[in-house]
């Protein structure tokens, strides 16, 4: 049953953005699997997900700013319980996009195979990169988790963010309930 409505749901996706590919899980992929370094998964503008309130458009003291993307409570994460944010091992932190950006977030080389990327609208088993793209006119909010493999339930989760091409890499990592991670 479960599988009869995922692929429901991917044939409706499909055809109100265009997009909604799916492909075997991260770990399982080839080089060119939907959801790999190259070929992140393309989560758009009508994928957002709604806050009310909506989210601000810069990140606050708590949030973890990479470009023009933040970690809703990015900063905050390190020190709290699991039990507030996660369910073995899956840990619900949203990001939120700059009105009419893009952002491309993947797990660094050192974290895959530890952690994948997870959301309505990745294929089952996560991936490990996905491009964040917002409406032009408004912020945009993207439901996600990070999903620590292995039965982990904490961790440092390695990023890197691409905004646009011939831009810098920039590195950041989100601390889930693990104090203070190296870099």
């Amino acid at each position: 049953m479960r599988v009869v409505l995922t692929a429901l749901a991917l044939v409706v996706l499909a055809g109100c953005t265009a997009t909604g590919t799916a492909s075997p899980p991260a770990g399982s992929a080839g080089p060119a699997g939907v959801g790999s370094p190259g070929n992140p998964l393309l989560v758009s503008c009508g994928q957002e997900s709604f806050s009310d309130p909506p989210p601000p458009a810069q990140a606050q003291s708590a949030d973890l700013a990479i470009g023009p993307l933040y970690v809703v409570n990015g900063r905050r994460l390190a020190s709290v319980s699991p039990a507030g944010y996660s369910s073995d091992g899956s840990w619900k932190v949203p990001f939120v996009v700059a009105p009419g950006a893009t952002a491309t977030v993947e797990i660094a080389p050192n974290g895959r195979g530890q952690v994948v990327i997870s959301g309505p609208y990745t294929p089952g088993g996560g991936v490990v990169a996905a491009t964040y793209r917002s409406c032009a006119g408004k912020t945009g909010f993207f439901a996600q988790s990070f999903t620590f493999l292995h039965g982990h339930t904490r961790g440092c989760v390695p990023l890197e963010v691409t905004t646009g091409a011939g831009r810098p890499v920039l590195h950041a990592t989100v601390s889930l309930a693990a104090g203070t991670c190296a870099r």
